[in-house]
């Protein structure tokens, strides 16, 4: 079952937030946490997420793409 995602990050010096996919359903907060690190090359802490709706997910896809979310 798919899900959508909002979650929050924080790491020294910065905080960021973004949106998720999950085909299986399920957030998996482990893989997350490495995908930052690998990202921004900084441990990061994940400190907020909340499943939001396709449409939802949706909008904030368009407004990251747009450079708006940045």
């Amino acid at each position: 079952m798919e899900k959508f995602y909002y979650y929050a990050f924080q790491s020294k010096g910065f905080f960021g937030s973004g949106i998720r996919y999950a085909d299986d359903g399920c957030f998996n907060l482990a893989e997350m946490h490495k995908f930052l690190q690998e990202t921004y090359k900084k441990r990061c802490v994940i400190t907020f997420w909340k499943e939001i709706t396709c449409e939802e997910y949706e909008k904030m896809s368009d407004y990251l793409e747009d450079g708006r979310g940045r």
